[in-house]
């Protein structure tokens, strides 16, 4: 074996002088690529830091907003339930008002038919009276009753004018 050993000698050391070759060729080319690689992946670690900062702090403010639009949202629905309650409040007020008017309107027709009435049968009495030789129309008696009908009735259609306003 030694011999072999002898022999192959000048091939066998050229042989370890191409590895040792190979070897500090690999490392000199292994360690530029390896610091480039962290340098690499250092940047890249670092923009998709940055980039998920970004991602949280707009994700923060939509949320923000949402809150802000949910908040308003329920103002907005209280204020709807607060008018329509004041429109039931309002319809039913409205409903009390016209009957209340169709009792006065009732009254008011009421009214008109006693005053027809009672200027009717103040007109019988007059032509009565008349004929019997007592109080004529120009008499200041006659004229101060059919005044004095006639006052309370413009008051009374007056004020109820007036209600109804």
């Amino acid at each position: 074996m030694d011999d072999q050993w002898k022999e192959d000698s000048p091939q066998r050391h050229w042989l370890w002088l191409l590895v040792g070759f190979l070897v500090v060729l690999v490392v000199s080319l292994a360690i530029p690529l390896a610091i480039y690689v962290l340098r690499s992946e250092s940047a890249a670690c670092q923009e998709g830091l940055q980039i998920q900062r970004e991602c949280h702090n707009a994700t923060q403010l939509l949320r923000k907003q949402l809150s802000q639009v949910q908040e308003r949202f329920l103002g907005a629905e209280t204020q709807a339930d607060t008018c329509k309650q004041s429109v039931v409040k309002l319809q039913s007020q409205e409903l009390k008002q016209q009957k209340k008017v169709q009792e006065l309107e009732g009254a008011i027709t009421r009214l008109n038919q006693t005053l027809q009435t009672t200027l009717a049968e103040l007109e019988q009495l007059r032509k009565e009276s008349t004929a019997s030789g007592g109080i004529t129309e120009s008499s200041p008696a006659s004229s101060q009753a059919t005044r004095f009908l006639q006052v309370p009735a413009w008051l009374l259609l007056l004020g109820l004018s007036i209600r109804l306003l």
